[in-house]
């Protein structure tokens, strides 16, 4: 998420750290999250292991978080046509993390709606 937020800083439509630390339904999920928008300031998260398969092939960790966003923003000129992927306030992410070769990346991200969490 650093990288997703880093590269919405500068208005990216890739960071080039996102193919290390993404891959399949997560990294295109994050690319499309940038798509050359630019926000200002940080969401709040506080990401939790909630289950591990380490004996799965490939190993498996899940990583839940009720994140919020409400001072991450997009700036406005950006917000035309973005949907359920901005808003304000906590939701839940979830995130699939697999090794592979001693790398662990993130393969699958879910976000959920706004309000179906709270911290």
């Amino acid at each position: 998420m650093d990288a997703v937020v880093e590269g919405s800083h500068d208005g990216a439509t890739r960071h080039p750290d996102l193919a290390w630390y993404a891959t399949g339904q997560a990294l295109e999920f994050s690319d499309d999250m940038l798509n050359g928008i630019r926000a200002t300031g940080r969401p709040d998260m506080d990401p939790r292991v909630t289950s591990a398969d380490l004996a799965s092939n490939p190993p498996e960790v899940t990583v839940e978080d009720c994140v919020d966003d409400s001072d991450w923003n997009i700036i406005e000129e950006d917000l035309e046509g973005l949907g359920s992927l901005h808003g304000e306030g906590f939701r839940p992410v979830i995130a699939t993390v697999t090794e592979n070769n001693g790398t662990w990346q993130v393969s699958e991200l879910w976000l959920g709606e706004y309000g179906e969490c709270e911290r």
